[in-house]
C-alpha cells in the first residue's frame, strides 16, 4: 500500500535510505572488487593495464589464453541442458490438487517471463562473480487493477546487499538481511511521467554518498578515488574491470532509480480460527486489528487473537517495505507491497558460501590462469629472442644500434659492414629451456584440479555403453561441481517459495486466467472428470432427466460420454474451489524442484528400460506396462495407459522365477 508521507516522515525515510546506501557501498566494496576481477578474467581481460603498457613499450608479447572460459561454459552447459522446474508439494493442511494448480501457475509465470533464460544468466553471473540475482515483482503497467507477474534478473554490480547478512537465505531471522537495494537506469521521460509531482526535484538530482555528505565529503571522495567517485559510476565494478560503462552517457538520458526492499519489525497480532489453526493472518496495523476484532464480535465467530508468545513476550513480526528513490529524491514509499508477504522478493545465488563469504568458480582459478598467460608469453618472447640473439659489431653509431634493434630480425635484411665500422657477427642463440613447457602444463593442470572440471572432451563410445554408464561418464567430468549445483537448487527453491507466497496472497491471476491455466496444464485427470460426471448425472437423476430404465439401455455409455463432456467445466470449478479453499498457513505446501530437461528424462527412461530388460533376462517380474509408458515422453500417454485392450506381451515374457 502506497503511503502518503508527511514532510517529517519523508525526511526520516530519506535519511534511513541514505544510511543504508552508505553502509552497503562501503561494506560491499571488497566483494565488488573481487567480483570485478573474476568477471574480467572470465571475459579474457586478464592483464593489468600497467603491465600491458610496459610490455607494449618494450615490444614484448602479452598473450591471453582464456582457459577459464571453457571451464565456466562447461558448467554452464550442464545447467542449461538439465534445467529444473519449480514444483509445489502438498503437506499437512494442503491438498494435492491445489499444489498441482500452484505448480502450473508458477510455471505459467516463469514461461511468460522467459525465466529459463534469466535463470541461465543468473547462474552464469553466480559462477563467474560469486553473485547472481533473480527477483519477483508485480507490474501494473499493462493491468492496472490486478497486475502481472514480473521476473527479472539483475546485474550483480547493481544490487547492494546488507553487509551484515551472513546467512545464505536473506529472509533468515537473525543473521539475514535488513535491506537489499536494487539500482536500475531508467529513461528520464518515463520516470518524470510516472512521478510528475517530483519533476522539479529530479531536474537537479545528484548521486551523492552518505546521509548528508555535503561538498567536503564529496571532495574527499573524489581525492581518494583513482578515477571518478565510486558512488557515481554506472555500477559498482572495480576501477580496472575494463567492463564499466561511461556514467556521462547513461546519466544524460536516464535516472539511476534505486528500489530499497527493507524490513521493519513491529508488534503484531495473529488472527487464527480456533477450529482451523493452519489458517491464519498476521496483522500489524492498529486500525486493521481493531476492525478484525469488531467483525469477529459481530459475527460471533470463534477467532483467536494472539499478541504474545508462550513466554509472554510481545509478538514482533517483520513488515516488508519498498522505497523508490533517485539520488536524494524520494519518489515512492510502500508498506506491505505484497499483501502480507514478509519475504524479500529477491534471491541470491552464490556457488560457494562460507559463513557469509561468497566466491565463485573463477576466483580460485585466477592464479593458475595468470601462470598460463605468463609462461606462454615468456615462451614466445624467448623464442623470438633466441631466433635473433643479436649482433656483434666493431664500431657503430647510436643510430645504427637503434636500427639493428628494431630491424635486425627482419627477413632478407642486407647489412653494409662499412656503415658499422667493421665486421658484423650474428650471435649464436642459446638452447631453449625445457622448463617453460613444464610450467605451462602445470598451470593447465592446476586449473583442472582446482575446478574439478575436465577441460578435454571425454572420449567414449556412446553406442556401446548403457544409459547409466553414459550419465556416469558425463558426471565424472563435473565431479567437483556438486556443491555449486546444490546451492543453485537451494536458490531456486527459495525463489519458488517467494513466488508461491506472492501468488497466494495477491489476486494477480483472475478466475478466468486460472481456469485457462488449468485447461492448458491438463490438470483434469480421469478420476476428477469421473467425479464431476457422477455429480452432474446425480443432479440429472434428481430432476428426472435420467430415468432408472435408461441405465439398462444399450446406449447408456453414450449418454455417460455426453455428460462427461458437459462435466469438464464442473471439474474445472471443482479444482478452482479446491485452490480457493487451500490453507494459507505456513504448513500447507512445500516448494521443491523437478527435472524438466529432455536429456534428463530420456536418461531416466533408458535406465528404466534397461532395468526391465535385466529383469526379463533374469526371469524376474518385469516392470509394469504402465510404468514403462509413464517414464517416456510419448504424446497422449495417459490415454494409452487407460486403454483396456492390453497388448499380448505378457504371454511372450517369462514368468517370475519361483524360489
Amino acid at each position: 500500500m502506497r503511503v502518503k508521507l508527511t514532510a517529517e516522515k519523508e525526511e526520516e525515510i530519506t535519511a534511513k535510505m541514505q544510511e543504508f546506501r552508505t553502509a552497503a557501498e562501503e561494506g560491499n566494496r571488497p566483494t565488488f572488487e573481487r567480483m570485478s576481477k573474476a568477471e574480467r578474467f572470465k571475459i579474457g581481460k586478464q592483464w593489468d593495464a600497467d603491465v600491458l603498457a610496459y610490455n607494449k613499450a618494450n615490444r614484448k608479447h602479452s598473450l591471453t589464453i582464456p582457459v577459464i572460459l571453457p571451464v565456466v561454459e562447461q558448467v554452464n552447459g550442464e545447467q542449461v541442458q538439465n534445467p529444473r522446474d519449480i514444483a509445489v508439494l502438498n503437506l499437512k493442511g494442503g491438498t494435492a490438487k491445489a499444489a498441482q494448480i500452484q505448480t502450473a501457475l508458477i510455471k505459467h509465470a516463469m514461461d511468460s517471463n522467459n525465466a529459463q533464460q534469466q535463470k541461465n544468466q543468473m547462474f552464469d553471473n553466480g559462477i563467474t562473480t560469486a553473485r547472481g540475482w533473480l527477483g519477483w515483482d508485480i507490474d501494473y503497467s499493462q493491468d492496472a487493477e490486478n497486475g502481472e507477474f514480473e521476473i527479472k534478473q539483475h546485474d550483480p554490480f547493481l544490487v547492494l546487499l546488507d553487509p551484515d547478512c551472513y546467512h545464505y537465505d536473506l529472509n533468515t531471522r537473525g543473521g539475514g538481511a535488513k535491506y537489499v537495494i536494487v539500482d536500475e537506469w531508467k529513461d528520464k521521460e518515463i520516470v518524470e511521467a510516472e512521478y510528475p509531482n517530483k519533476r522539479d526535484k529530479l531536474g537537479g538530482v545528484s548521486y551523492r554518498l552518505g546521509t548528508n555528505p555535503g561538498r567536503f565529503a564529496g571532495l574527499l571522495n573524489y581525492m581518494f578515488s583513482r578515477e571518478k567517485p565510486f558512488h557515481v559510476r554506472d555500477d559498482y565494478r572495480g576501477q580496472d574491470s575494463g567492463t564499466e560503462g561511461a556514467v556521462t552517457s547513461r546519466a544524460a538520458n536516464n535516472y539511476r532509480v534505486s528500489t530499497t526492499w527493507w524490513k521493519e519489525y513491529r508488534k503484531g497480532v495473529i488472527v487464527q480460527k480456533q477450529d482451523d489453526p493452519l489458517n491464519y493472518r498476521i496483522l500489524t496495523k492498529s486500525s486493521l486489528i481493531s476492525e478484525a476484532r469488531r467483525m469477529a464480535e459481530q459475527a460471533g465467530s470463534t477467532v483467536k487473537f494472539i499478541d504474545k508468545d508462550r513466554r509472554g513476550r510481545p509478538l514482533v513480526v517483520p513488515v516488508l517495505m519498498r522505497t523508490v528513490m533517485v539520488g536524494e529524491v524520494l519518489l515512492e514509499h510502500e508498506e506491505d507491497p505484497f499483501n502480507g508477504v514478509t519475504l524479500f522478493p529477491l534471491v541470491r545465488y552464490c556457488p560457494y558460501f562460507q559463513n557469509g563469504y561468497e566466491f565463485g568458480m573463477v576466483e580460485n582459478l585466477i592464479g593458475a590462469q595468470e601462470q598460463v598467460n605468463w609462461s606462454w608469453s615468456q615462451e614466445l618472447n624467448l623464442i623470438k629472442l633466441l631466433a635473433n640473439a643479436g649482433y656483434k659489431v666493431k664500431r657503430a653509431t647510436k643510430a645504427m644500434k637503434t636500427w639493428l634493434k628494431y630491424h635486425g630480425s627482419e627477413d632478407g635484411i642486407v647489412l653494409d659492414e662499412s656503415e658499422f665500422g667493421g665486421a658484423i657477427t650474428k650471435l649464436e642463440p642459446n638452447t631453449f629451456p625445457a622448463g617453460y613447457d613444464i610450467v605451462t602444463e602445470k598451470g593447465l593442470r592446476y586449473i583442472q584440479e582446482i575446478s574439478n572440471v575436465r577441460i578435454e572432451k571425454p572420449e567414449f563410445d556412446e553406442k556401446s555403453m548403457s544409459g547409466r554408464a553414459i550419465a556416469l561418464k558425463q558426471q565424472a567430468s563435473l565431479k567437483g561441481s556438486t556443491p555449486l549445483f546444490a546451492n543453485f537448487d537451494w536458490t531456486m527453491q527459495l525463489f519458488g517459495q517467494v513466488g508461491i507466497e506472492i501468488m497466494t496472497r495477491n489476486e494477480v491471476y483472475t478466475e478466468d486466467e486460472i481456469m485457462a491455466v488449468i485447461d492448458e496444464a491438463d490438470l483434469i485427470d480421469e478420476k476428477l472428470l469421473a467425479e464431476a460426471t457422477d455429480l452432474l448425472m446425480a443432479e440429472a437423476r434428481a430432476n428426472g432427466f435420467i430415468k432408472p430404465e435408461y441405465e439398462q439401455a444399450p446406449n447408456y455409455e453414450a449418454i455417460r460420454q455426453l455428460f462427461s463432456e458437459l462435466a469438464v467445466p464442473v471439474a474445472q470449478a471443482m479444482l478452482f474451489d479446491e485452490l480457493s479453499s487451500a490453507q494459507l498457513g505456513r504448513y500447507g505446501t512445500k516448494v521443491d524442484l523437478a527435472p524438466s530437461a529432455a536429456t534428463y528424462r530420456i536418461q531416466k527412461s533408458l535406465e528404466t528400460f534397461e532395468l526391465n530388460k535385466m529383469l526379463i533376462e533374469s526371469r524376474l517380474q518385469p516392470v509394469s506396462r504402465k510404468r514403462l509408458i509413464e517414464v517416456t515422453d510419448v504424446p497422449n500417454k495417459e490415454a494409452i495407459i487407460a486403454e483396456e485392450t492390453q497388448q499380448p506381451q505378457m504371454a511372450q515374457q517369462p514368468q517370475m522365477a519361483v524360489a
